[in-house]
């Protein structure tokens, strides 16, 4: 049986890979696209004691802007659901760049989902 601190280890170091996976998709995504770089990936929590299940939990949408004027982005998200089904969220951020120049908005699909896309416009 696992003791308690080796298993806050093992979260916190698959919450480390997942956000390394998650920058590098941002390199990647910020070298292909010319609109505003988009990426969506399973939101990481920062709390070591939270569950995480694969495929329920939140995702993190990143936006950068093309424009220096943006303050804001308006985005689409659609999920394929596991039973076939799609669901459409769509929402406003406020634009408040990280470190990196990325903006992050949470988004709740409410279930596991086998696919998603996202589709954001740059506002002023």
């Amino acid at each position: 049986m696992k003791s308690n601190h080796t298993n806050r280890v093992t979260k916190w170091m698959t919450r480390t890979a997942v956000l390394v996976m998650a920058l590098f998709v941002v390199s990647l995504a910020s070298a292909q696209t010319a609109a505003p770089s988009v990426v969506l990936a399973p939101s990481a929590s920062a709390d070591v004691n939270e569950t995480f299940v694969p495929g329920v939990a939140p995702f993190v949408i990143l936006m950068k802007a093309t424009d220096s004027q943006t303050t804001n982005y308006r985005f689409t998200v659609v999920a394929t659901m596991v039973d076939g089904s799609t669901k459409t969220i769509s929402g406003q951020a406020v634009r408040s760049d990280n470190n990196a120049g990325y903006t992050a908005a949470t988004v709740a699909l409410g279930g596991e989902a086998v696919s998603v896309s996202a589709t954001v416009i740059e506002a002023n």
